[in-house]
């Protein structure tokens, strides 16, 4: 859902970063509000799989925008650490479970 540009941009217009930085904006219908909500916890069942440090590092890639290396810097590991991490978060999403998807 949060793969198209409707999606993120719905995303990004409705939700708080991890540290606060976005104020919450107007929903305009409850059917939008529904849509982000069921994103979400979908999201969230999703990543709760993952290690910390793996979802970590995906939310900030994903839903910040950080470059691998300001990552590393902020999470204090190489950038080779990060991309594993992240290798393992997209494998993980994309898991024959279909949680993701």
């Amino acid at each position: 859902m949060l793969d198209t540009p409707r999606g993120k941009d719905l995303h990004r217009r409705n939700t708080r970063t991890m540290h606060g930085r976005r104020e919450p904006q107007f929903i305009s219908s409850q059917e939008d509000a529904a849509m982000i909500d069921t994103a979400v916890e979908r999201i969230d069942r999703m990543l709760a799989g993952l290690p910390t440090r793996a979802r970590r590092a995906f939310l900030l890639n994903r839903l910040e925008g950080l470059p691998r290396q300001m990552i590393a810097e902020r999470l204090g590991v190489s950038q080779g650490t990060v991309e594993r991490d992240l290798r393992r978060a997209f494998i993980h999403c994309l898991a024959p479970s279909g949680e993701c998807r």
